[in-house]
């Protein structure tokens, strides 16, 4: 009786009518399937990203960011600020020139946004190393700017999240508002429905403080699929276009002319200059020797065949209701990433290489997908 008070939200459904399995009831990278993908997103066991500062022995400042999981763009300014926030107190300390070398160790988002970030500032001798791969998180990443509490503990975490996560926010709405001069066509605001209230924390969080619009429950429906919709918390948030995001990036480094090196560092050791910035995200897990960096997969395929602007929504689901009992059952979302993106999976310590998992992986978000947009039970 309550849910029929919700309000009602319609959204109209991505088009799924061409998905082929083969006899084992695993999903074909055929017909409305452009590619299936994988990636790694570079997690913490303290369930925060490290940003920390180091005076060595050799007298060199190291500032140390990455970690961020899954909510790398979510919390991507808060931290590049933070970073050098910890980075120029003690340059202070210490008093090391202005106008020495700094070298930035990744040529992700937080590796480039920290190289122009610190331009800004006035640091003009910045060299960036690091390896650009369409592989790399930056990339591959969904683009939901939100973040899970389901790795923090307690409330200090709270408090720091959410605070890394507002000022990054206030940035996205620069963009948003065509106010950021180098990040153009990078984000979109779009409606978000979930079924993870994450009370005093994350949107809720931001939307009680006045910076996003106020949540609320609704009940989601998909035109033209026969059901009783699903119990939804409604959201307002940015979408990132990553590729967009990343171009934009990489355009800004090579107009201010900011040297860059495309390698692989396997050692701090090999870098000489007075100030380092550590943004290698898993790299980490060596270059630091930090021994709780572990990789958290991700699995999911692109589609075509999709009117993008139709679809101008995120949805997440933990697990979908009315697959309770179905042993394809889990997490589910769709962005409209690029040609449209259908992901789920966060598999801890995975590191994504066993092509049969993956397969079995994004043949069960299929199904789960097939169930949301067209009201078809799993079959197999």
């Amino acid at each position: 009786m309550k849910d029929k008070l919700k309000e009602i939200c319609y959204i109209n459904p991505v088009n799924l009518d061409n998905l082929n399995f083969d006899e084992y009831g695993l999903l074909k990278p055929t017909g409305t399937i452009k590619n299936f993908i994988y990636g790694l997103r570079p997690a913490h066991k303290s369930g925060l990203p490290v940003i920390s500062t180091e005076y060595t022995k050799n007298k060199q400042i190291i500032n140390h960011n990455y970690g961020h999981s899954g909510v790398g763009y979510a919390i991507l300014f808060g931290t590049v600020n933070e970073s050098i926030r910890k980075f120029e107190k003690k340059l202070d300390q210490y008093y090391i020139d202005k106008d020495e070398e700094i070298t930035i160790i990744g040529m992700g988002i937080v590796g480039l946004t920290t190289a122009i970030k610190l331009n800004e500032l006035g640091y003009k001798n910045i060299m960036i190393i690091g390896e650009d791969s369409s592989d790399m998180p930056s990339y591959r990443a969904g683009g939901l700017i939100e973040f899970s509490l389901t790795t923090i503990y307690n409330r200090d975490q709270f408090a720091i999240m959410n605070s890394l996560f507002e000022e990054s926010i206030l940035e996205y709405i620069k963009i948003n508002n065509d106010q950021n001069h180098y990040l153009k066509n990078a984000v979109m605001m779009v409606d978000y429905f979930t079924d993870l209230y994450q009370k005093m924390a994350g949107l809720d969080y931001l939307a009680k403080k006045g910076i996003l619009p106020k949540g609320k429950d609704v009940i989601l429906k998909v035109k033209g699929v026969d059901n009783e919709g699903f119990a939804m918390h409604h959201f307002k948030t940015f979408h990132v276009i990553a590729d967009n995001f990343m171009k934009s990036l990489k355009s800004k480094v090579q107009q201010l002319k900011i040297k860059t090196i495309f390698r692989k560092i396997d050692s701090l050791e090999e870098i000489k200059s007075k100030s380092i910035f550590n943004c290698s995200g898993l790299g980490a897990l060596y270059l630091n020797n930090d021994k709780d960096m572990y990789p958290i997969c991700g699995n999911g395929f692109e589609l075509k065949d999709q009117k993008l602007d139709e679809l101008p929504y995120i949805i997440r689901f933990q697990n979908v209701p009315g697959l309770e009992n179905d042993p394809i059952n889990g997490s589910l979302y769709f962005m409209p990433k690029v040609s449209g993106f259908i992901g789920g999976s966060y598999i801890k310590n995975y590191d994504g290489k066993d092509q049969a998992y993956n397969r079995e992986i994004v043949s069960n978000l299929a199904k789960r997908a097939s169930y949301l947009f067209k009201g078809i039970k799993p079959k197999f």
